[in-house]
């Protein structure tokens, strides 16, 4: 069924219309490249990899993926309100009291805002496909990462976990499960790399503190006790 509106949105003429949006983007960003002292193919190099709400960039994952379909529903409901504010527009120019520069604007606002609409049912739907396919390996490397955190920690002395958030300056010893539970598969490995180094490199005579950094106002620090 997927992939017959797949084919549907294809045969609309879906696909072209992206096309036009990455060159649309392009020519956007185009001045800025000028600016910036950057040849052409770096222009084109930036349109396609900087992740944005319209563009997934190129270094992803499954839980990048999952992100990104979260951005595709909010665009959608934008498009979706640009629709509704076209309608009285629509109405006007369906009984004949448009002028002609208004029932331009109003044709080519839904044309526009409809072609929006189905660029992100198309790529949610194939987004979809990804996801699925993506799943079980994620989720077997999830499970193998946790477990592997879980062994390494048994290792580990006399410690704490403490949640530092900067905007409320605030300490939060943690349990480690807590930890888990909460943190994406990119965190995840962070914290391993992190128990490994103070594994191999911790002074046990000392009282030492390890910081990961999470986002921007957040801090994990292990917090080692002599």
């Amino acid at each position: 069924m997927e992939n017959k509106e797949l084919k549907f949105y294809e045969k609309l003429g879906v696909k072209r219309f992206r096309k036009f949006v990455y060159s649309f983007s392009f020519f956007l960003v185009l001045p800025f490249g000028i600016i910036t002292h950057k040849n052409i193919k770096e222009i084109k190099r930036m349109v396609n990899e900087t992740p944005t709400n319209y563009n997934i960039g190129r270094k992803i994952n499954y839980e990048k993926i999952k992100n990104f379909k979260k951005m595709l529903l909010l665009n959608s409901s934008i498009h979706m309100l640009g629709l509704i504010i076209c309608v009285p527009g629509y109405i006007d120019v369906i009984t004949n009291n448009s002028t002609l520069y208004s029932t331009i604007v109003n044709l080519t606002a839904i044309f526009i805002n409809t072609y929006c609409l189905m660029l992100q049912k198309y790529n949610y739907i194939r987004i979809n496909n990804t996801l699925n396919k993506l799943k079980p390996k994620y989720e077997k490397e999830l499970q193998e990462t946790k477990e592997n955190i879980r062994e390494k920690d048994s290792k580990l002395l006399n410690h704490d976990y403490v949640y530092t958030d900067y905007l409320s300056e605030k300490d939060k010893i943690v349990n480690l499960d807590e930890i888990i539970e909460k943190s994406s598969l990119e965190q995840l490995k962070e914290y391993r790399n992190k128990i490994d180094f103070v594994l191999e490199y911790a002074n046990k005579e000392e009282d030492e503190i390890h910081s990961i950094y999470i986002g921007n106002t957040k801090t994990l620090k292990i917090k080692m006790k002599k």
